[in-house]
């Protein structure tokens, strides 16, 4: 099994999480998706698209993290729980994966994207207002249980976490505000190693978006 991911991306982080909690053992190929060299011939021959993640497991290619996922738990896993077989429950965690796609990561996306492209020289204040919309509903999310589907850990979880700890990495969530999506993050502390699989890539975009600030303040 190999994946073609970059660490700086929250869908390439929530498919190691995926990974690691179901203890499969993959090849990982990192993917430059910054543009500076050239994309794997590997990745461009299996995804028409050219988008990490790519997952290859002998010789079958799935791309989108929604879809990685799934296919994972259900090709892999014994843990129904994770992806519920019933209907309810199933609904409620296939919102959640849909919200992340049509809201969540967009979101994320509208307010990075400009920066690293250097089309804005500070966070746009729309685009903020945006993450505190998303902050809004997950919080809300929250108010009946601690996970994002249900009082377990669930797909959901995974695709959500990655976008959100970003999104807390460049806007900070106040507890005072979002106290149900704070406390839902401190979850995460205990997961095993969430610190090397997804905030080490937190780390680094964010690291990344403030030097394209900073480098952006200084073009004339």
């Amino acid at each position: 099994m190999k994946l073609f991911w970059s660490p700086i991306s929250p869908p390439c982080r929530t498919v190691r999480l995926v990974l690691n909690a179901l203890k499969i053992n993959v090849e990982l190929q990192d993917v430059d998706i910054m543009g500076i060299s050239r994309l794997p011939l590997e990745l461009i021959r299996h995804n028409p698209q050219h988008t990490v993640p790519t997952l290859i497991d002998k010789g079958f290619t799935i791309w989108d993290s929604h879809a990685i996922a799934i296919y994972l738990v259900q090709k892999y896993s014994s843990d129904q729980a994770l992806y519920p077989p019933e209907p309810e429950k199933r609904a409620i965690v296939n919102q959640r994966l849909h919200f992340d796609t049509g809201i969540l990561y967009p979101t994320l996306y509208n307010f990075v994207v400009p920066i690293l492209l250097r089309r804005q020289k500070c966070i746009n204040v729309s685009n903020a207002f945006g993450v505190k919309q998303a902050y809004n509903f997950v919080n809300a999310f929250l108010e009946q249980s601690q996970w994002l589907a249900g009082d377990q850990i669930t797909l959901a979880d995974f695709s959500c976490i990655t976008t959100l700890s970003t999104m807390d990495y460049l806007l900070p969530i106040d507890e005072k505000i979002h106290s149900n999506l704070y406390k839902y993050l401190k979850l995460w502390q205990d997961f095993p190693q969430y610190d090397e699989l997804n905030l080490q890539g937190v780390n680094k975009l964010g690291k990344i978006v403030q030097e394209k600030l900073i480098q952006t303040q200084f073009q004339r």
